[in-house]
C-alpha cells in the first residue's frame, strides 16, 4: 500500500529534485567587413620610372615589393623612400597621396593622363602637369612647386579640389594655353593662394590661366600675369568671388573674371606694370578697398582698361603715374566711376566712359615730373560731391577735364597761385557748376595787380553759381569773367 501512495504521489512526499536548467550556447556574430588602408612608399629609381612598375612601389611592413597602389591605398613619397622621378601615364585612382617634405623628386602627370585621391592630397616636391589632371575629391595642399602646360593637342592641365585648393608652395608656373583652352584650369568651391603664382614667364613666353571657383589671394602672396598671358575665371558660379589680399600684377596681361573683384584693405594691390593690361570683369565690379596702381614711380608706360564698374572706397587708393593711363567702361548699365578713397595723378591720364563721381574722397593731382598736365576725360561729367576734395600740389601744373565740371556744395578745391603769375589751373571742356569751398594758396609776394586765372571753360560757368566759401590770401580779390574764374591781388 505505501509503495502505491509514494508511485502515485511522489512529487509531493519523496525527495527534493532541482529541474534541470536550459543550456545557454555561445556564437560568434559576423562583423561588417573593413577593409585597412595599405600603405605603399615610392622607391623608384634616379633615372624616374612610372608609377605603373610594381617592382618600384614598397609595403614598409613586409618591405615587400610588387604591388601598384590601387583604389583604397596609401601613396607615399619621400622618408623612407627615395626622391626617383614618377610618371603617370594612365588613369590612377588611390585613396590618399602624400608627397612627404623629404621628397625632392618630380611627380609628372603626361599627357592624357589622371591621378586621383580619393580622401586627401597632400604635395611637396615638384609637381609637373603636361596636360594631365591632378585631383582630390577632398581637400588638396599644395606645400611644393607646381608647373603646368598644355599637351602637344591643346588639351589643358587641370588641378581639381573637391573642398578646399590651398597653394601654399613657392611656385605655381603655368606656361601655355589660351583662354579658350588654358595651360592650367584650377577647379574648387574655394582656392586659397600664398605663395606666388607666375602666368607666363616675363621672358616671352606667355601662359594662360583659367579659375572654376572662388579664388583668394594670400596677404604674403602675388598673381604675376606677363605679357600676353591670360588669367579667366572660365567656370565661375554666381556665389564665386575673387579677392586680392596679396598682389596682382598685370605686365600687359589680362584678366577676364564673371564675378567681381574685391582689393581687401590694407594689403590688396593690383598693379598694372607695363604694356597694356585687361580687366574683363564680365558681371560684377572692381571694389579698390586696397591699392590700384598703373605705371610706377620709377618709370615705365603704362595702362589699365577696366570693362564694367570701378569703386575707389574709402579705404582704397588709385595712383596713376606719367604718361600711363586708366580706362574705365563703366559696363552696359553705365554705373559712375566712384571714387570715395584716394586717387592721385602723376601726369596721368583717367578716361571715363561714365560719369566720375568725386564721392567723398580726394584727388590729389601731381602732374609730372616736368610739370606735365593730368588730364581726365570724364565722358558726360565729372562731379565732386559728398565732402569730395581736389588738391594740387607738386610742380604748378593743369589739370584737363574733357567733360563738364560740377563742384556741389560739400565739394572742395584747393589751387596754388604764385608771385611770379603762374598757377595751377582747370580747364574744364564744357560747363562748369561752381559750389562748395574753394582755397587759394599764395606761393612768395606778388606784384599788386597781379592776376590768375585758375579756372577755365569752354562752355561757361553756370549762371548762378560760385562758391560759398573762397579762403583767399589776404588782398586778394575773385570773379568770373566769360566762363573764367580769376583772383587778383
Amino acid at each position: 500500500m505505501k509503495a502505491l501512495l509514494r508511485h502515485l504521489f511522489h512529487p509531493w512526499f519523496g525527495p527534493r529534485r532541482s529541474l534541470p536548467r536550459p543550456r545557454l550556447r555561445l556564437g560568434l556574430e559576423a562583423l561588417e567587413e573593413r577593409s585597412v588602408p595599405a600603405v605603399y612608399y615610392w622607391i623608384g629609381p634616379p633615372g624616374g620610372a612610372d608609377w605603373n612598375t610594381g617592382a618600384y612601389w614598397q609595403n614598409p611592413i613586409t618591405h615587400t615589393t610588387g604591388t601598384v597602389p590601387g583604389a583604397g591605398d596609401y601613396a607615399t613619397f619621400g622618408d623612407p623612400g627615395t626622391d626617383g622621378p614618377c610618371t603617370v601615364s594612365g588613369t590612377v585612382t588611390v585613396d590618399r597621396v602624400t608627397m612627404t617634405g623629404q621628397y625632392a623628386g618630380t611627380l609628372t602627370v603626361g599627357p592624357g593622363a589622371s591621378l586621383a585621391a580619393t580622401s586627401l592630397f597632400h604635395q611637396n616636391g615638384t609637381l609637373a602637369l603636361e596636360g594631365g589632371a591632378v585631383a582630390s575629391n577632398n581637400n588638396f595642399y599644395v606645400y611644393g612647386t607646381v608647373t603646368a602646360t598644355p599637351d602637344g593637342a591643346g588639351t589643358s592641365s587641370t588641378l581639381t579640389a573637391g573642398a578646399g585648393l590651398w597653394l601654399q608652395g613657392p611656385s605655381l608656373t603655368v606656361l601655355g594655353g589660351t583662354a579658350a583652352a588654358p595651360g592650367l584650369l584650377l577647379a574648387s568651391p574655394s582656392i586659397s593662394t600664398s605663395d606666388e603664382i607666375f602666368v607666363g614667364d616675363g621672358g616671352g613666353a606667355a601662359g594662360a590661366l583659367g579659375i572654376a571657383g572662388s579664388l583668394t589671394v594670400g596677404l604674403t602672396s602675388a598673381v604675376n600675369v606677363y605679357q600676353g598671358s591670360f588669367v579667366g575665371f572660365t567656370a565661375a558660379g554666381p556665389a564665386s568671388t575673387f579677392t586680392v589680399m596679396g598682389n596682382l600684377n598685370l605686365h600687359g596681361a589680362t584678366i577676364a573674371t564673371d564675378t567681381a573683384l574685391q582689393l581687401a584693405v590694407g594689403g590688396g594691390t593690383l598693379n598694372s606694370l607695363a604694356g597694356a593690361g585687361n580687366l574683363d570683369v564680365i558681371d560684377g565690379d572692381v571694389n579698390d578697398l586696397g591699392t590700384v596702381n598703373v605705371g610706377s614711380a620709377s618709370g615705365g608706360v603704362s595702362a589699365l582698361q577696366v570693362s564694367e564698374a570701378l569703386t575707389v572706397a574709402s579705404a582704397g587708393e588709385l595712383a596713376l603715374y606719367e604718361s600711363c593711363n586708366l580706362s574705365v567702361a563703366g559696363g552696359l548699365a553705365g554705373v559712375p566711376l566712384l571714387l570715395e578713397g584716394r586717387v592721385d595723378l602723376y601726369g596721368a591720364t583717367l578716361t571715363s566712359y561714365v560719369e566720375v563721381w568725386l564721392n567723398g574722397g580726394t584727388l590729389v593731382t601731381h602732374g609730372g615730373a616736368s610739370g606735365a598736365a593730368d588730364t581726365i576725360n570724364a565722358g558726360p561729367g565729372f562731379t565732386a560731391l559728398n565732402a569730395g576734395s581736389i588738391q594740387f600740389v607738386g610742380l604748378l601744373h593743369t589739370l584737363q577735364l574733357s567733360g563738364e565740371y560740377n563742384q556741389a556744395a560739400q565739394g572742395s578745391l584747393g589751387m596754388r597761385v604764385a608771385a611770379d603769375g603762374s598757377n595751377d589751373r582747370l580747364e574744364v571742356g564744357g560747363m562748369a557748376a561752381l559750389g562748395g569751398t574753394i582755397t587759394v594758396t599764395l606761393l612768395g609776394t606778388p606784384t599788386l595787380g597781379t592776376t590768375w586765372d585758375l579756372i577755365t571753360t569752354t562752355g561757361g560757368i553756370v549762371p548762378g553759381t560760385f562758391f560759398a566759401t573762397r579762403n583767399l590770401p589776404s588782398g586778394f580779390t575773385d570773379s568770373i569773367i566769360g566762363g573764367i574764374y580769376t583772383v587778383a591781388f
